[in-house]
């Protein structure tokens, strides 16, 4: 018996064609077309046309390109086993005779053959060649011996007389509908040689010794280490100046850095729920285009500017050196106050954002999100937390104008409200300066007032959305909770997120749908809890083939529903604690990091020593409040399903 065969062959989608250059005396074009498995009668069907086709000298191709002197001859093969194969038709052409009218007579004569069926005599012709082929094979015992051992590679010897009389039971029906499915364009590879006496190749020499290399290397002057930090939630509290220049709030946390970097966040608020609504768009493409040119700074010049002050990143979130810390708040603060708003950027923009928005279209990750979002959203449309189609995205895009971009800056954005995190090598005095010079005068024309997602009991729903064409396809779950980030339930469920997919390659559903029973490329889970907000949601997520994602649908119901009956056990519960320890100690020793969560807890006037706390919930958390916690909270029947995929590959098996 063979073994299972795990990897299948992905349909070809577009025609290819390459061509080799060297020396030789003729010119050939091969055309090769995707088969089935020789144990497949259409791998038989396809042979038959290429025997009408290139039969020498009664064949078609023949017929057209040899007696007419465009071609000197015709050739065909096929390249067949147990995997699928490739049916080969060439000519040889004369050199220096012209190669491309005879490729596309070659190539529509055979993507044409369907629409004009073996006539009797063809049929006829391929049978006596059959029978004939046949016994001379059996007459000869070395022939017999190799043509039984390719056979038994296909799983049965059998296999080599049932060809034959599959062949000799075959109609001309059979034939022609074996080339319309395998004759076509986008299944279809061409292979060009073309003889060349110079060929324009290029040489790649071997690698040179490392000695010769480096023979004239001398170390530049060494990088600044850093310090070694503690990133504790107390010692970053300790380290951490707060302050307030204007509306804004400060975190300046000042440390020695590799290389003397420093990282930089900025949020700045404007709007509330009633000046933002129906501006979600205006917003976005605003934010965007403040990068594209300063009133003083072209785009390019602007480039050139980030790159000489060594910034990498964007206005608002960015890192940059010591030495250059000053000048980058400086340009920073100049781009967001006196944008350029270039109307040829704009369309540019404009025309970037539609192209990506289309091409996302039959995404099955995308349509799936789509389709979760607007079953949860219970707001109106044009509000700022509404839900739109991709279709309303792409409208709102088209009838944006640039003057709706320059208003929306002029009435919303400014220095009213907002918070900025600087960590890393730097002079705090010195950023405080420039930050009370550049930005505590900047006024917003609209007040802030937040604007706060709430929570809306849904019903579940399961929806199957199809994505023709793609080869992959998404499972997405949703689940809401009600719930915010100081309620007692909150470490328990993030524990739980850890334990069923959190965890990525360790986890309950990552054990079960892609270690165990290979469906899935990727499988996780999501925990989003706000501290203001209640409205928390918990999700799975998963990439499969299409023929797959029913199996990847069932495990995770059968694995939830397990879980739910069983609990966790002890030793999950330590390993999650230890892991998830491990996870934000690591998260805490990146600046970019610290910058970021620095902001979001300006934003919520707390400081680090409520991530200590979290810490502190999550180490005394029990195994009874765990399992409690999931069985009042994680209900597998209230998750809300998306499966997007192409429902025509859904059904192969």
């Amino acid at each position: 018996a063979l073994p299972t065969f795990w990897t299948v062959e992905p349909t070809q989608d577009g025609e290819r064609q390459f061509t080799i250059r060297r020396s030789g005396d003729v010119q050939l074009v091969y055309v090769g077309y995707k088969i089935p498995s020789g144990i497949h009668i259409d791998s038989d069907a396809a042979g038959v046309a290429a025997d009408i086709l290139a039969d020498t000298p009664n064949g078609r191709l023949h017929k057209l390109l040899v007696e007419t002197g465009k071609a000197s001859a015709i050739v065909q093969f096929q390249l067949s086993g147990y995997a699928p194969g490739l049916q080969i038709i060439g000519a040889v052409v004369k050199k220096g005779e012209p190669l491309e009218p005879v490729r596309k007579a070659l190539t529509d004569a055979i993507e044409s053959f369907a629409t004009t069926p073996p006539t009797e005599a063809e049929m006829a012709r391929v049978r006596v060649s059959n029978a004939n082929g046949y016994e001379r094979l059996l007459s000869d015992h070395q022939r017999i011996g190799i043509s039984l051992s390719n056979v038994l590679a296909l799983g049965d010897w059998r296999l080599l007389f049932a060809g034959r009389d599959q062949v000799d039971a075959m109609s001309a029906q059979q034939v022609a509908d074996a080339a319309a499915k395998y004759f076509r364009r986008d299944n279809r590879t061409v292979g060009l040689f073309i003889p060349e006496d110079q060929p324009q190749r290029s040489e790649i020499p071997v690698a040179p010794s490392l000695e010769s290399a480096l023979q004239s290397y001398r170390p530049r002057a060494a990088v600044a280490t850093g310090e070694a930090f503690d990133t504790s939630p107390a010692n970053l509290d300790l380290r951490t100046t707060q302050l307030r220049v204007g509306g804004l709030k400060l975190a300046l946390l000042p440390k020695k850095t590799r290389g003397q970097t420093v990282s930089v966040r900025i949020k700045l608020d404007w709007g509330d729920e009633k000046t933002l609504f129906g501006k979600k768009t205006i917003a976005a493409m605003t934010g965007e285009m403040l990068s594209r040119g300063s009133m003083s700074m072209t785009r390019e010049q602007l480039a050139d500017e980030f790159a000489r002050l060594k910034i990498a990143g964007g206005v608002n979130n960015f890192q940059t050196t010591r030495d250059n810390l000053d000048a980058a708040l400086k340009l920073m603060a100049d781009i967001l106050q006196h944008p350029r708003f270039d109307p040829a950027e704009f369309e540019q923009l404009r025309k970037q954002i539609l192209v990506s928005l289309e091409s996302s279209r039959n995404d099955p990750t995308e349509r799936a999100s789509e389709a979760l979002s607007l079953h949860f959203d219970h707001y109106p449309a044009g509000d700022w937390r509404a839900a739109r189609t991709l279709d309303q995205r792409i409208a709102a895009v088209q009838a944006l104008t640039l003057d709706d971009v320059k208003a929306f800056h002029r009435d919303f954005y400014g220095a009213s409200s907002g918070q900025i995190a600087i960590v890393g090598d730097f002079d705090p005095d010195a950023a405080a300066r420039v930050i009370q010079q550049s930005l505590a005068g900047w006024k917003s024309a609209t007040p802030y007032q937040r604007v706060l997602q709430d929570y809306s009991e849904v019903a579940p729903t399961r929806q199957f959305i199809n994505t023709p064409d793609k080869e992959n396809g998404t499972y997405l779950a949703k689940l809401g909770l009600d719930i915010r980030d100081e309620d007692a339930d909150y470490p328990a469920l993030v524990v739980a997120n850890y334990l069923i997919g959190g965890a990525s390659m360790k986890s309950r559903l990552a054990d079960r749908v892609r270690q165990r029973e290979g469906l899935s490329y990727s499988i996780g889970t999501s925990l989003s809890v706000g501290a203001l907000s209640n409205a928390g949601q918990f999700g799975i997520g998963a990439i499969a083939a299409p023929q797959n994602l029913d199996k990847v649908d069932a495990a995770i119901r059968e694995e939830l529903q397990r879980l739910i009956t069983e609990g966790f056990t002890a030793e999950e519960l330590e390993r999650a604690k230890s892991g998830i320890r491990q996870q934000r100690e690591q998260s805490r020793a990146q600046d970019d990091t610290i910058s970021n969560g620095w902001v979001n807890l300006l934003d919520l006037d707390r400081t680090y020593a409520w991530a200590a706390q979290l810490d502190e919930r999550i180490a005394a958390l029990t195994l009874d409040q765990l399992n409690s916690t999931l069985r009042k909270r994680i209900v597998p029947a209230n998750m809300s399903v998306a499966i997007a995929r192409d429902e025509g590959k859904a059904k192969q098996p």
